[in-house]
């Protein structure tokens, strides 16, 4: 889904409908990212997920990277032990 809105945005010229349609996509990729990461979060505090699932869900939370000024960086700015 990601790819295919990256590809669908930089096949697009600025300025037009087009684009717009494009971008949006891509937000609502981004979108739908985030509402599976809060989903599979939310199974981990429920202790349905691997030990180590769990602690890479955990490093995407953005309340655990506060000063992260790119929120879609914020997982990797931190490294997984």
């Amino acid at each position: 889904m990601l790819y295919r809105a990256h590809h669908a945005l930089a096949a697009t010229t600025p300025g037009t409908g087009a684009r717009e349609d494009a971008a949006g996509r891509w937000q609502r990729a981004f979108t739908d990212i985030d509402a599976h990461r809060v989903l599979q979060a939310s199974d981990a505090g429920k202790g349905l997920l691997h030990p180590a699932a769990a602690k890479v869900i955990a490093t995407l939370n953005p309340a655990r990277n506060p000063g992260s000024p790119q929120p879609a960086k914020r997982g990797l700015c931190l490294s997984v032990t």
